[in-house]
């Protein structure tokens, strides 16, 4: 048997010589014969000289045309070499995203309207997502995405942290239902605000003043089941895309038209689509709506503070927001290079790096540079695109690191340990701060 063994290893050994000497002087070929460089890269793979395995690779990737039957052998072949050479790292278990999983709270939701008559009447409805009374006889037909309309609101550990929330582009105010039912369910009253008016260019300076006139409205509320549930003087403010843009506008960020309309002229292009066929490009709407209409932007802007030329526009921010979290957020060419200077809050920023809709080394960490070194973190989702929150396990972080965030700044929960460097870093798909690629 030894003797069997020891023969064949010879063979082996006399047969990956030959090969090399095949391989030195050229003569090996693709048709199957006794030269055949296929048949030489299995026997030096089998034996586990991987080296002369990938030299053959590269030889038969050569000598074999491109339609032969010979060739996907080869590549199968070269796949198994790489996996060899270079192994996968064997991965850490990541953590449990704790904070995903819903709280102690069930949740309920009203629906509030108001009017504002120093924008000429401007109806907005607030959808208020508030912690409630599980009822006795739950009837599940009627909850939708963990939230049942219309249920008493627990007022035991009232009054509850606040929470604007800014919806995305031509989305509306119960879009993100499920991840305000979670949120309530954890001790705040979310309240979104339905814009109802992307398709103006105006809407940039509507939005963030609609969310500090329904926080002034809601301070106000002496009438009606909500009026001792909500603090008003703790609030957070947390939106997605055009959303993401109003977060930080009501945080402080100021518009720098200069810099904008330079960006227009010079820079505004078909960049950042999204969809399947890519129609619906987000610059483009960007340059050829807002920027073909920015004189009209600036008249309405005008009408609530003066404009000095050549500065950026005051900001439309209120001291009663505690920290704020934009998500994915589109615009940054508005705030120029240092219009997010002036944000001095927390701000916990979420971004996908494969988004195209907000292209990430083009908006993302321009943006995100300016932020107050002190105040400011961005958790990079890799490989993510536009909308992480469709996809399971970017909804679970959406969910998992707002009620870290909010909890540690508006409820002083002990949640820091849950939006580190090291916790995020923990996660195979996450970065913390700028992802390197």
């Amino acid at each position: 048997m030894r003797a069997r063994i020891t023969i064949f290893v010879l063979v082996l050994f006399l047969g990956l010589q030959s090969t090399l000497i095949l391989a030195q002087d050229g003569s090996l070929t693709c048709d199957g014969g006794p030269n055949d460089v296929v048949n030489a890269l299995r026997a030096a793979f089998d034996a586990g000289d991987l080296e002369t395995a990938q030299d053959l690779v590269t030889q038969a990737e050569r000598l074999c045309p491109a339609m032969s039957d010979r060739l996907p052998v080869v590549r199968v072949l070269a796949g198994r070499i790489e996996q060899q050479l270079n192994p996968e790292p064997t991965l850490a278990p990541e953590p449990e995203l704790l904070l995903a999983e819903d709280g102690p709270y069930f949740a309920s939701t009203q629906t509030l309207m108001f009017s504002d008559s120093d924008r000429s009447g401007r109806t907005l409805a607030a959808e208020i997502v508030y912690p409630a009374i599980r009822p006795e006889d739950l009837s599940t037909d009627r909850v939708e995405a963990n939230v049942m309309p219309g249920v008493e609101p627990d007022t035991s550990n009232a009054r509850y942290p606040l929470i604007l929330f800014s919806h995305w582009w031509s989305s509306n105010a119960s879009t993100d239902m499920e991840l305000f039912a979670h949120l309530a369910s954890h001790g705040f009253v979310v309240a979104s605000i339905e814009h109802s008016c992307d398709m103006s260019p105006t809407c940039l300076v509507d939005r963030p003043m609609d969310l500090l006139f329904v926080l002034d409205q809601l301070a106000k509320l002496d009438e009606g089941n909500l009026a001792e549930m909500i603090d008003t003087d703790q609030v957070g403010v947390m939106g997605i895309s055009f959303g993401g843009y109003t977060t930080l506008a009501t945080a402080g960020g100021r518009i720098d038209p200069d810099h904008f309309i330079a960006w227009a002229a010079n820079e505004g292009s078909l960049r950042g689509c999204f969809g399947a066929d890519e129609q619906l490009c987000w610059d483009a709407y960007v340059n050829n709506t807002v920027a073909a209409q920015w004189d009209e932007v600036a008249a309405y802007r005008a009408e609530f503070d003066a404009l000095t030329q050549g500065e950026p526009w005051p900001s439309i921010t209120d001291d009663r927001i505690r920290a704020v979290m934009p998500m994915v957020p589109s615009m940054g060419m508005l705030f120029g290079e240092h219009g997010l200077e002036s944000v001095a809050v927390p701000t916990l920023m979420l971004a996908g790096t494969s988004d195209r809709l907000v292209p990430y080394e083009e908006q993302i960490v321009p943006m995100y540079a300016q932020l107050n070194p002190d105040e400011r973190t961005l958790i990079s989702l890799i490989r993510y695109r536009h909308h992480p929150e469709y996809e399971p396990k970017g909804s679970a972080y959406y969910k998992h690191f707002s009620t870290a965030f909010f909890g540690f700044y508006l409820q002083e929960e002990d949640y820091a340990e849950y939006f580190t460097e090291t916790y995020v870093n923990s996660f195979h798909d996450l970065t913390w701060g700028v992802y390197e690629r």
